[in-house]
Formats: C-alpha cells, sequence, structure tokens
C-alpha cells in the first residue's frame, strides 16, 4: 500500500509543482513546498566539495502525504555555479540531482521523475549565498574529515576462542561495593553479576543458568554447583527473571568465561576454523562463525570486521591485530559477490554500491512522535551523582548510573532509548528536551 501511494505521489510530482517559495524572500532551512496534498521539506544541504563552479553536496528531503507518516529520502546534487568575487556573492544557476535514495524502494523511473522536480524546484528558489559563509563551510568539511583521521582507532584486545565462550566486561579495575547488612560485596562497574563474600577471595559469576567461581577476578573462571546460599539469596533478590531464548535454552554445557577489564572483542569458530573460497577473489572466509572473517591469500593476513572497523593479523589465535584504513583493504574484497555469504561486508568496503547507500542512509533524518505529557524517565545513581569530563571539553558525564547522563552548563541531559530528557537536577524531574545540546558534537 505504502509503495503504491508513493507512486502515485511521484506522478503528481511529474505533473505539477507549486512552491512556497517567494522571490524576495530570505532562503531559510528546512525550505517546505506543496504538491496536492503532499507536504515536502527539504533540509539544509550538507556541502561536500566547490571545485571550479561545481558545487557539490547531499540534502534530505521528507514528504508527507496527507493523513499518512511520513517518507525521507537522502539525495546528491551538483550545482553549477556562478561567482562574484566583487561582491563575494555565488548564484546557483543549474542543479542536477545525481542520486536519490529511498530505504527499501528501488523504482527507477519513480526516482527519476523525483529528481527531474526536484531540480526544477530548486532553481526557482533562485538560491544566492556568501561565498565566505560557503568557504567557511567547506572549511568545517575538512575539520570534520581531520577529526576523523584522528580517532582513536587501537585495536581492542582481540580474543580467539573454538569453543562455546562469553566475554565479561568490567569497566575498568574492579570497584567493589558492599551489601548492607549481608556480608557481601559486589563489582558495581560491570553489567554482569559479579560478587564474593567480604574477606574471601572466590568470586561467583552468575551467568544464564551457569554459576562460576575463580580466586582471581580475570582468569581460571571454572563452572560450579557449589554456591554459598547467601550468594545464591542476594542472586535470587537481584537479578530480574528472563525467559530464555531458543538458544540460551538448548545451551547444555556452561561456555568457557572471558572476563576483561579493557576494550575487548571476542571471535569464536565452532571448532578449527573452517575456510572456504569466495567466488572470483583471491579471499578465503570463515564459515563457523557468527564474526565477519577474511583471509587474504596474497598477504597471508586475516581480517575482522568488529564494530565498523576492519582489524587485520597474521594468524586468529595470537594475532598482533592492528586497525586497518577501509581504503587500503586487499583489492578483491570490492569484488566480493553480493550474493556471497560475505556480502554483507560489502556496506564497509569504500567504493561499493552498498557503502555508497550506507552513507546515504545516514543522510535520512530518523523522527519518531513523542508524547512530552508521558515521556519519562527515572535516573538512578549508586550513590551521590558522580560526574568526570569528557577529556578535550565542557561535557561532564555520570559514571555511577546505567543511564547516559551529561551535565552542561549547570544543567543535566539524559538520552534514553533515543529520547533527549534535560533538567536542572541530576537526579530530575526530567522532561523532553527541545534539542539535542550542540556540546555533543564536541565529544
Amino acid at each position: 500500500m505504502r509503495r503504491i501511494s508513493f507512486f502515485i505521489f511521484a506522478l503528481l510530482l511529474f505533473q505539477t509543482v507549486i512552491s512556497a517559495q517567494d522571490d524576495n524572500e530570505d532562503l531559510t532551512w528546512p525550505r517546505e513546498f506543496t504538491v496536492k496534498k503532499f507536504l515536502i521539506t527539504v533540509y539544509q544541504p550538507q556541502l561536500e566539495s566547490f571545485k571550479k563552479n561545481i558545487l557539490e553536496g547531499r540534502i534530505a528531503v521528507s514528504i508527507k502525504p496527507e493523513d499518512k507518516d511520513i517518507l525521507f529520502c537522502a539525495a546528491w546534487f551538483k550545482a553549477m555555479m556562478e561567482t562574484d568575487l566583487d561582491e563575494r556573492i555565488v548564484t546557483l544557476k543549474k542543479m542536477q540531482i545525481t542520486k536519490i535514495h529511498f530505504p527499501d524502494y528501488d523504482n527507477q523511473k519513480v526516482i527519476d521523475k523525483l529528481s527531474r522536480v526536484l531540480e526544477k524546484e530548486f532553481e526557482s528558489w533562485n538560491i544566492t549565498m556568501s561565498l565566505d559563509r560557503l568557504t567557511a563551510s567547506l572549511d568545517d568539511v575538512e575539520d570534520l574529515k581531520t577529526k576523523s583521521e584522528t580517532f582513536n582507532n587501537a585495536p581492542p584486545d582481540i580474543y580467539f576462542r573454538t569453543i562455546p565462550s562469553s566475554l565479561i566486561s568490567i569497566d575498568g579495575d574492579p570497584i567493589m561495593k558492599d551489601v548492607k547488612d549481608s556480608g557481601l560485596e559486589y563489582v558495581v562497574n560491570t553489567a554482569f553479576f559479579i560478587v564474593r563474600e567480604k574477606g574471601k577471595s572466590t568470586y561467583y559469576i552468575k551467568g544464564g543458568k551457569f554459576w562460576y567461581q575463580s580466586d582471581d577476578i580475570t582468569s581460571n573462571w571454572k563452572a560450579t554447583e557449589k554456591v554459598p546460599k547467601d550468594i545464591m539469596k542476594f542472586a535470587e533478590e537481584n537479578i530480574e527473571a528472563t525467559k530464555p531464548d531458543s538458544i540460551s535454552a538448548s545451551i547444555t554445557e556452561s561456555p568457557a568465561l572471558v572476563v576483561v577489564t579493557k576494550p575487548s572483542e571476542l571471535i569464536q569458530t565452532d571448532g578449527e576454523p573452517d575456510y572456504q573460497s569466495i567466488e572470483n577473489t583471491s579471499l578465503l572466509y570463515v564459515k563457523n562463525t557468527e564474526s565477519d572473517i577474511i583471509m587474504d591469500i596474497n598477504s597471508q593476513e586475516h581480517f575482522v570486521l568488529l564494530a565498523g572497523r576492519w582489524y587485520q593479523s597474521k594468524t586468529l589465535a595470537a594475532g598482533d591485530w592492528k586497525f586497518t584504513e577501509p581504503e587500503k583493504l586487499p583489492e578483491d574484497f570490492s569484488k566480493i559477490p553480493d550474493s556471497s555469504d560475505m556480502g554483507n561486508v560489502r556496506a564497509s568496503v569504500p567504493g561499493t554500491q552498498e557503502a555508497q547507500d550506507a552513507l546515504l542512509e545516514q543522510s535520512i533524518p530518523q523522527t519518531a512522535q513523542v508524547d512530552r505529557k508521558t515521556a519519562t524517565v527515572e535516573v538512578k545513581y549508586d550513590g551521590e551523582p558522580k560526574f568526570e569530563k569528557v577529556e578535550g571539553t565542557d561535557v561532564y558525564y555520570a559514571v555511577n548510573t546505567d543511564k547516559q547522563v551529561l551535565r552542561i552548563d549547570n544543567r543535566y541531559y539524559c538520552v534514553d532509548n533515543a529520547i533527549w530528557f534535560v533538567s536542572n537536577n541530576a537526579t530530575g524531574p526530567w522532561v523532553v528536551s527541545d534539542k539535542r545540546p550542540d556540546e555533543v558534537d564536541e565529544i
């Protein structure tokens, strides 16, 4: 039904456009115009380059049919500009939409019609802008590229296992907290249940339906059925009961534990790695794993994709992992067929259609209706609220709560389920915020 209504909309677009822009009106963003019963919103262009007299960038566009859900698309454009150096003014003379991307929609005829309508509408606005402002905007783009090159791409500790294993993360050295009137203490800086009896060296972890114990919090964890009664009771009172999924229910033997205090990743295979060839390439992939692991025969290097970043090493088991710039991946990565079991990694390989589509997806705004009267968040701290500064910014973040709370200019912001809340106090009350703080971009 959605595709039919969109096709009708595109035909209406092709027939007639009613512009809401007066010739003398200042250019502001977002811009709106109407087509029959459709409201079209064009958001501020994101500029990417200005070479000779050609300006390139991308824009987000929303389409709101009457009484129907809003639709979003992203478009890349190329505009011919006329530059007046004496007046320091740039005027758009011709606009070309080079690509439009609708998620899950690929009717090229409809998209071509929409492209022509947008081109016609943009040119009717007689867009002019300050050359100095345009240059400054492009400088910002270059600054952003420079900042991206300074991101911390140091590899995490990468563990490789050939048996069922689970990664247990502790945020730094363990911080123990007493459980009042119980004789117990637990690790507060982890999302996992790690506890011990005060004065004793043995730690216990509850993982799913299994218990583990060790005298060293980061190693030598063994499954056990002998758990002190007071710890068992504490677990029953504080671990929220959940119905196991089909995978968890099918596990009959306790997985091995990998307990870490630094940023880490776990890659595991079902037994020794099962290498399979990738058609029309000199690449092999590991079939018996949930991870994306590729071996380049020419260089004898393994590549693994973790959290959107590529890392490489000669070996999996004792690998000296290092970060790999996507542009420096072996050439055959771009030849991986989209029908391959490894086709999903193409979105992380520069130059592929999937990588371009992924960039376009990021240009499309994600929106949701929020009822200000009912939307709320509850923030609980482990003791008094404690904040630490984010290095290189004037932003402080809460370190003793499971919520994401920031302190900015003596106001407090919490983002929960993609909704921003604001308060004058660290503990609330919280109300929906009209905007995301600009300082967040500095992080």
